[in-house]
């Protein structure tokens, strides 16, 4: 069955209002991790995770890093996706990560992982700097820059060690979650060495990757303007339309008042119309891990071991999370920070005719998006005045856990 492109465009209006509206009103990021698999599978999916991260070379979105494994025949292809691209040195970094890798042996392990975080630091030098100028700021401490790489080496090393005291330095406040924050992400890059290293060490066949290989990156397929009109981004009329046109109004007709006295009180606090409608004109782009789900189930691509988890540089948007769970493809879930990113969107049709897969796939992300509008406005009425709104007539929640099914 074919669906015309006009009707895909209406869908992917009403998606982008919707997200928009839920990045605004959704403050509370629930941050999740990946769900947890046996051994083998886990140290695949650290390997992958590590590697993203180690690729991500850039301070910003840019350089945002995906990973996959696909098995061809009996060879094993790792898959590099970028927000913009994969550079061609960030390519032969991975494969000269993976080349470096392959030499670990008991006896050598700190040898080689001394070596590792070496070239890794020495490609991410920007963004190494970038953060321990931050650290050296807060800290009023360090100078300006570690131009030498041992002493970033020995900087990133001293971060790590310092991972164990989280609790010590949040409880400084503000400025300790800021500490926090920096001391992170640097003593991220020894951390990823190591799972590369642990691989290496208990797991030597999952490094027999034939090549590395790059999601082709095209600004006209992977970017695009997006400008959405003021009677589009009228609050009002986007929760109305929910409760009455939207998925599943027989179950939400019945909560309509609790809905629009959580929009109120929402509203009171936020005076959300003029935050919906500033820039309106923005730009939007295709996730790196929805590069790479796009390809496997375009190509039709075997996932290695049949584990269809695209690893990430960081934990997935609130986006790219429900896209992956709500795809047919069933891919895994990965960690997800939570945080609701209206600049985003899913990898467009290049042809005039749109797949019923397509259009289905955008209805299940509207269909979720105004679930979680629901639910983030009826988390606003008071426990006390939800009973006041009781009907017998459906269900009074969209669904069991807000979210809904696959």
């Amino acid at each position: 069955m074919k669906v015309s492109k006009s009707k895909t465009l209406d869908q992917e209006v009403d998606l982008a209002v919707k997200l928009r509206l839920l990045s605004i009103i959704k403050a509370n990021c629930l941050h999740k991790e990946r769900p947890k698999k046996h051994v083998v599978e886990e140290a695949r999916r650290d390997m992958l995770d590590s590697i993203a991260y180690l690729c991500d070379i850039r301070k910003g979105g840019a350089t945002v890093t995906a990973t996959a494994l696909q098995r061809d025949n009996e060879d094993t292809i790792l898959w590099l996706a970028a927000n913009e691209g994969i550079r061609s040195e960030v390519k032969k970094f991975t494969e000269k990560l993976l080349e470096m890798a392959r030499e670990v042996k008991m006896e050598n392990v700190a040898e080689v992982e001394t070596k590792l975080l070496s070239i890794a630091l020495e490609i991410a030098v920007e963004r190494v700097n970038f953060y321990q100028l931050r650290l050296a700021s807060t800290l009023e401490l360090w100078p300006a820059t570690f131009n030498d790489t041992k002493k970033r080496t020995k900087l990133v090393r001293f971060c790590y060690e310092l991972r164990s005291k989280k609790a010590v330095i949040e409880a400084m406040g503000e400025k300790g979650k800021e500490l926090w924050h920096y001391i992170y992400r640097l003593g991220a890059h020894l951390h990823a060495v190591k799972k590369l290293t642990h691989v290496a060490t208990n797991f030597r066949t999952m490094l027999k990757i034939k090549k590395v290989e790059a999601v082709r990156f095209s600004k006209s397929d992977h970017t695009k303007s997006i400008t959405l009109s003021d009677e589009l981004l009228d609050p009002y009329q986007i929760v109305k339309n929910i409760c009455t046109e939207g998925y599943g109004t027989d179950s939400r007709r019945p909560m309509t008042d609790k809905i629009m006295v959580g929009f109120v009180r929402m509203d009171i606090e936020m005076n959300i119309k003029p935050k919906l409608q500033q820039d309106r004109t923005y730009k939007s782009r295709v996730h790196a891990e929805l590069q790479l789900a796009d390809l496997f189930s375009r190509k039709g691509y075997t996932f290695l071991g049949e584990d269809r988890y695209v690893g990430c540089s960081k934990g997935a948007c609130y986006f790219c999370y429900e896209y992956l769970s709500l795809h047919q493809n069933k891919f895994e879930r990965p960690a997800t920070h939570g945080k609701v990113l209206a600049s985003v969107h899913g990898l467009e049709n290049s042809t005039k005719i749109a797949t019923q897969k397509d259009m289905t796939m955008k209805l299940r992300m509207i269909r979720q998006v105004e679930n979680d509008i629901i639910q983030t406005l009826l988390s606003k009425v008071p426990e006390d005045r939800k009973g006041l709104f009781m009907s017998s007539n459906g269900s009074s929640v969209p669904s069991v856990d807000g979210r809904l099914k696959a």
